[in-house]
């Protein structure tokens, strides 16, 4: 995985702070059917809000897996973006419109990405595989907040 904390000039226009770029080689874990795989993407402190306007690219789909779903949030909480259709590239998943509000975290929390696939399949049976998560992110250390 790599991440790219995008710098001001960058962030302002597209509206997001962060793009984690995802490949096949992050699902070697996955080697049991039916076996999600979580990816860490960044540590959420106390105070950062994660913002409902997150963008999945599939820049190249997912092979030889008959499903691989993505789905993006804090560990063991409300999904952001939930069940991304791997499959198809050149597809872009936003949130829907007034589905999902902002993630304020309470207390450290790992924002990630799990991977589902199939019934009868393993996560690292894909060869291929790109996807692009565009995220923003208030932080709390990077905002002028007093205590």
């Amino acid at each position: 995985m790599k991440h790219q904390k995008l710098k001001n000039n960058e962030a302002v226009p597209s509206g997001f702070t962060d793009l984690f770029i995802l490949d096949t080689t992050d699902l070697a874990a996955g080697v049991v059917d039916n076996t999600n795989v979580e990816i860490a993407l960044t540590t959420l402190k106390v105070g950062d809000i994660v913002w409902p306007n997150l963008l999945v690219e599939v820049k190249e789909n997912a092979d030889t897996v008959s499903s691989l779903t993505l789905t993006i949030g804090p560990h063991s909480g409300t999904a952001i973006i939930d069940g991304v259709d791997l499959l198809a590239a050149g597809t872009e998943y936003y949130v829907p419109a007034a589905t999902v509000g902002a993630y304020p975290a309470v207390a450290e929390v790992a924002l990630t990405a799990l991977f589902d696939p199939g019934a009868t399949d393993e996560c690292h049976e894909s060869t291929t595989g790109e996807f692009w998560v565009w995220v923003s992110i208030s932080r709390a250390a990077e905002r002028d907040v007093e205590a």
